[in-house]
């Protein structure tokens, strides 16, 4: 990603909220914790697996997103306190110039596992097409809210923002359920019985469609942003739950 920023002229844009936060007069601030800077090395590409590769670099692409978002905050008129990279806890702690201090947790939505599977196949010459049910979307949404909301649970702060970042490429997979309102935000559920993924999480938490509600509404707004050519995050919606 580095190198495709530099041969793209993108290399000051992407590496600044690095510098902005990791930093400390061109070394790494030594209170970076040490799990933050193993998940920030950019070493996806070694994994010979492509499946593999593509799980790591999801994991990288992660944590990157989380000092964007914290910039990008910072580029609308928020003073970031606090990041997850010094201590433990929600990923951006920020105060508006009011004064009061909102807690925000990030996720990120890229390239799925079948859609990466669907391009490597194509790539290689094979017929493969693959479409996403857009129920399936919605619930993947509604369950990234979910985890969000559930990190911020324990958070002091009077208002507490999930944030979830779709990569440009999905989208389309997104946008209709969210700007038709499919997710009832205020009495939230997952969509169908037949999801793979909502009934795999399910097996791992049987309290999930019980919990779901309490824990939505324990939060102040999803906030949906996108994020297109790298590093340009723009606000679609914003949902008060």
């Amino acid at each position: 990603m580095f190198l495709l920023a530099l041969e793209r002229g993108q290399l000051a844009s992407f590496t600044s909220c690095a510098h902005r936060y990791l930093l400390q007069s061109d070394r790494l601030n030594p209170k970076v914790r040490k799990q933050y800077v193993k998940d920030l090395r950019e070493q996806w590409m070694n994994h010979n697996d492509p499946r593999e590769r593509h799980q790591k670099f999801k994991i990288f692409s992660g944590r990157y997103v989380e000092l964007r978002c914290a910039e990008w905050l910072e580029e609308q008129g928020w003073t970031v306190t606090e990041l997850e990279a010094f201590q433990t806890g929600p990923d951006i702690v920020a105060k508006t110039m009011r004064g009061g201090t909102t807690a925000f947790e990030v996720k990120f939505i890229g390239q799925d596992l079948p859609g990466f599977d669907s391009v490597v196949k194509s790539i290689s010459g094979q017929s493969e097409s693959m479409m996403l049910s857009p129920y399936f979307a919605a619930n993947y949404v509604l369950y990234r809210a979910y985890e969000a909301a559930k990190q911020l649970h324990l958070a002091g702060n009077e208002s507490r923002i999930a944030v979830i970042v779709v990569d440009g490429v999905t989208w389309f997979t997104f946008e209709r359920q969210l700007k038709d309102g499919w997710i009832d935000w205020k009495n939230p559920a997952f969509l169908m019985k037949d999801d793979p993924f909502i009934e795999a999480e399910r097996k791992r938490n049987s309290k999930l469609d019980v919990e779901l509600k309490a824990i939505i509404g324990s939060i102040t707004a999803v906030w949906i942003v996108t994020r297109y050519a790298g590093n340009v995050y723009t606000r679609q919606f914003e949902f008060s739950v």
